[in-house]
């Protein structure tokens, strides 16, 4: 990992510190056990400024061995000028057998093949936090009872919605099939 980091540390008045950090990483990982994830092979160029939040462009990863490009953007909320939301964006592919070792549902047996994905998380900001995934599921085949059954050629659209705040909110909608919103308190 390279850095660079500009400070401003005023010696007089009420302005506070005003920090700039720029990192470009080429082969680095990324662990967060508690969701069981591994980022592998990160490439790209990230900036972090107090004012402004991190953002990275045009970053390449690995997540269950499938190459992943990813955007971070931070934008100041107009409501609170001290409050600041970000959003990733994920593109990539997942294979059913990983997502079935990462998370052992039942049904993900019956599942076989690779699918796309576009994932896109948000925090901060004073909003709830979410994660939306959603995909077409080409490339995917699902023998499961009908009507939810579907070979690998056919298109099928999935998206899944979490967000955390107050009380959990989960969404799922499968085609036309299957739609659901449960909220725990």
């Amino acid at each position: 990992i390279k850095t660079e980091l500009d400070l401003t540390i005023p010696l007089k008045g009420s302005t506070g510190v005003v920090s700039k950090v720029l990192i470009g990483t080429d082969n680095t990982r990324l662990m967060i056990p508690s969701l069981n994830l591994e980022f592998d092979r990160i490439k790209g160029d990230f900036s972090y400024g107090s004012s402004s939040g991190i953002n990275a462009k045009n970053v390449t990863t690995t997540l269950f061995e499938q190459p992943v490009s990813a955007l971070i953007q931070s934008q100041l909320s107009p409501e609170k000028p001290s409050s600041q939301q970000t959003r990733i964006q994920l593109q990539g592919a997942i294979t059913a057998k990983a997502l079935y070792q990462w998370l052992p549902l039942p049904a993900l047996q019956r599942v076989q093949g690779k699918a796309t994905y576009d994932a896109e998380m948000r925090f901060g900001g004073g909003e709830a936090h979410q994660i939306r995934i959603s995909s077409d599921l080409l490339g995917v085949a699902a023998d499961l009872p009908r009507p939810l059954a579907k070979t690998a050629e056919q298109k099928r659209a999935l998206e899944m919605l979490i967000r955390v705040g107050e009380r959990q909110t989960h969404y799922l909608s499968y085609g036309e099939l299957v739609n659901y919103a449960l909220w725990f308190d």
